[in-house]
């Protein structure tokens, strides 16, 4: 075998222990994560609600684009939110339409208690990784930098 078809093989190989990878972390890292949502009866979606007033207020229609969802689907969301304490209406009473949308106190300490246990769980996963892991996610991330630059900061 030439040293330029090793070469390919390896180039082959990496790849598709990279694909494998990025699978593996992708599946444990949401697993674990639905299941510290699922033990505090939150559902994924309610989460990304959560995510998003924990960086401001915003109406719906705000929420709806930027999470890729129906606004009908958000009024739901806020809807169940809003019967648990966590979300409340941040305008003024006399506006009715745009209503904006915050998180209660409640909110604001469910939302950084899930962060901290999600944190936790991502520094687990990689402190269990290995050298050969590691080394596969640097070259992903290298990937990444180099064709989409503004995203790594």
């Amino acid at each position: 075998m030439k040293a330029e078809e090793r070469h390919r093989l390896n180039i082959k190989e990496r790849h598709r222990h990279t694909t494998s990878f990025i699978c593996m972390v992708g599946r444990k890292l949401e697993n674990q994560r639905r299941t510290i949502l699922i033990a505090r009866n939150i559902k994924n979606a309610e989460y990304s609600v959560l995510v998003a007033l924990s960086e401001k207020d915003r109406t719906q229609k705000e929420l709806a684009d930027e999470l890729g969802v129906y606004l009908s689907h958000i009024g739901v969301l806020i809807k169940s939110l809003m019967e648990n304490e966590l979300v409340i209406v941040a305008s003024p009473v006399t506006v009715v339409r745009s209503k904006t949308y915050a998180l209660t106190p409640d909110g604001v300490k469910l939302y950084e208690e899930l962060q901290k246990e999600i944190l936790a769980i991502d520094q687990q996963l990689f402190e269990c990784m290995t050298e050969l892991d590691l080394f596969l996610l640097e070259g992903v991330l290298e990937r990444v930098h180099h064709r989409i630059p503004f995203l790594v900061k």
